[in-house]
């Protein structure tokens, strides 16, 4: 069986940046979420005491033109990034206990950006 190639049209992305965001600054609380999100997975895991430990780093450069969103969680495997980055409202977080969980929060910077760029460390 062939490699099936997967096809997303433009509409699609529109309607997932800014279709889903009257304003841009919305984006902002959904990379805030995340980064929350995955402070809360640090204490579950045990790698942070508990949730003040937990940082979330808010840089914004006006020379550069640039905000930088940082943390320091648990963020995603290596192994796991490819995979969780391309899947496109598949989150694997709990609706029940987790701040974002549609798995598409973090394509909102597309409609605002020059430049979007996620790192793991």
């Amino acid at each position: 069986m062939g490699k099936i190639q997967t096809i997303i049209g433009k509409d699609v992305i529109e309607s997932l940046t800014l279709g889903m965001y009257e304003d841009c600054r919305f984006v902002y609380r959904e990379y805030i979420q995340n980064a929350a999100d995955q402070i809360d997975k640090a204490v579950e895991e045990g790698l942070l005491k508990s949730n003040t430990d937990g940082k979330i780093e808010i840089e914004i450069n006006q020379t550069k033109k640039s905000i930088s969103i940082k943390d320091n969680a648990t963020g995603i495997e290596k192994k796991k990034v490819a995979a969780i980055l391309k899947n496109i409202a598949q989150s694997t977080k709990d609706r029940s206990k987790n701040k974002g969980f549609r798995g598409i929060g973090r394509l909102g910077g597309l409609a605002y950006c020059n430049k979007l760029i996620f790192e793991m460390s």
